[in-house]
């Protein structure tokens, strides 16, 4: 006949039992508290190593039970919970196996179990923090790569947009031109006059009238923002404008601010653009090209020494040689305006030079500028062209003086063209200048120049890199 439980064994499994409800019923958001924790901690050890001691200690069938125990406190509080838990337990296995008469060897290892089951939890836990750092940044990675995505199709999307507007014939001038015959309608008015701050200085873009001889001017500023991009300049007649008409004026001009700024954000992004690869041409030329000519021109040189006697062959490498320097002297002279920080559109230069226009005649600008010409050209062209569009105002007497033609960097071919009375070049002008200033800057800087005139009409043009 089988004896039934022994007393101890009932107690040890009503303890066990204790804990595992008790831990099933408390919440994980109590056991977060912190005395809570640490008191749940010592009575989960206590529970369990009652169990363990009640039967037959480190033989107990409740040993893996009582390895929970430091386990929670370790998830819940940390190492230090973790191994003051492990440490109480381990302790009191090994003092009830000293209390029975067992060996104490075997009760030591296994409470070092307890220790080794904090640090395993211990490294675990780390490792897993790791692993959810690492999730989380790749998370935030992939995130801000998304955002940088969408902002620059969004940013493609709207530089496709105003590259689609610019063909339309959106430009600057012609939404200039619009807005102003807007504006014009309003009672009170003698004319108008859109300006573009621009970082080289303000810029007409578009007139209708002669603002400055109106009775008042009144300034409505364009700005996106809190940043000023222009404004609008109002002459008005002697009653002026009504508070009605202001505030409508006001609302017709948003969309050239907008236009104004677009202008300005596009003009900043080619600059930053053109500079790192100016910089990049300019090292390359430098570091590679430079030293691979200076390289070949001294070959030149010892080659020439060592075939003196030979005239014909010394004179084929003599003219290599000078090629060869000659070279040298374009990629220094390139490298330099590379170098150089760019001094701006050419069309912006003119516009500075000629001033508001005041002229008899109409000045169109039609030429077109695919690069601004290379900085050592850019004074000499700018002085050129603005003395011809003077002299063609004061002395022609023409109703159109235009400015055609193209300029890329260090090509182009622009010419100023009037339909006035015309005069022979080759006289001799007593008194006047301008054509000897012209031809002078032009032998100067390396620029063709030539005059065509008779009856009806002068073209001037100016040429450079096309020879």
């Amino acid at each position: 006949m089988n004896a039934g439980p022994s007393p101890e064994g009932l107690i040890a499994s009503a303890l066990a039992g204790v804990y595992v409800l008790v831990s099933n019923a408390v919440s994980l958001g109590v056991l977060n508290r912190r005395f809570v924790a640490d008191g749940f901690a010592l009575g989960a050890a206590l529970l369990c190593m009652g169990a363990v001691i009640l039967t037959d200690a480190k033989d107990s069938p409740f040993v893996l039970l009582s390895l929970i125990p430091p386990i929670q406190a370790t998830l819940l509080r940390g190492g230090r919970a973790g191994f003051s838990t492990g440490g109480l337990s381990g302790t009191l296995l090994v003092a009830a196996q000293l209390a029975r008469g067992g060996g104490v060897v075997p009760a030591v290892g296994l409470a070092v179990i307890y220790l080794v089951v904090v640090a395993t939890m211990i490294q675990l836990i780390r490792i897993l923090g790791d692993i959810s750092r690492l999730a989380a940044a790749s998370e935030a990675r992939s995130v801000g790569v998304e955002q940088k995505l969408a902002s620059l199709e969004e940013a493609h999307r709207l530089l496709s947009e105003l590259a689609r507007m610019g063909t339309e014939g959106m430009s600057l001038p012609d939404q200039g031109r619009q807005v102003l015959e807007w504006v014009g309608a309003e009672p009170g008015l003698k004319a108008s006059e859109a300006v573009l701050y621009a970082p080289n200085g303000s810029i007409v873009v578009s007139r209708a009238g002669d603002v400055a001889s109106a009775a008042s001017i009144r300034t409505v500023p364009l700005t996106v923002g809190s940043r000023r991009v222009g404004e609008i300049r109002l002459g008005l007649n002697i009653e002026g404008f009504s508070q009605e008409s202001i505030d409508r004026v006001d609302t017709m001009v948003r969309p050239l601010a907008l236009a104004f700024a677009n202008s300005l954000l596009l003009e900043e992004i080619v600059h930053q653009a053109v500079s790192r690869e100016r910089s990049r041409v300019a090292r390359d030329l430098h570091d590679e090209i430079g030293p691979s000519l200076a390289s070949l021109g001294l070959s030149l040189d010892v080659a020439l020494m060592s075939h003196r006697a030979e005239p014909g062959l010394a004179a084929h490498m003599q003219t290599l040689r000078a090629n060869v320097s000659e070279l040298i002297e374009d990629v220094r002279a390139t490298m330099s305006d590379l170098r150089t920080e760019p001094t701006g559109a050419l069309g912006r230069h003119l516009a500075d030079a000629i001033g508001p226009w005041a002229g008899p005649g109409q000045l169109e600008v039609a030429f077109s500028e695919r690069r601004p010409p290379r900085s050592g050209l850019l004074p000499d062209l700018v002085g050129i062209l603005a003395e011809a569009v003077r002299n063609a105002a004061r002395h022609s007497s023409a109703t159109v003086i235009s400015i055609e033609g193209w300029a890329d960097f260090d090509r182009g071919a622009i010419s100023v063209v009037d339909n006035g009375c015309g005069f022979d070049p080759m006289a001799n002008h007593q008194g006047h200048f301008g054509l000897v200033g012209m031809r002078e800057r032009a032998t100067e800087a390396g620029l063709e120049l030539s005059l065509a005139s008779g009856g009806v009409g002068t073209t001037v043009k100016v040429t450079w890199g096309l020879s």
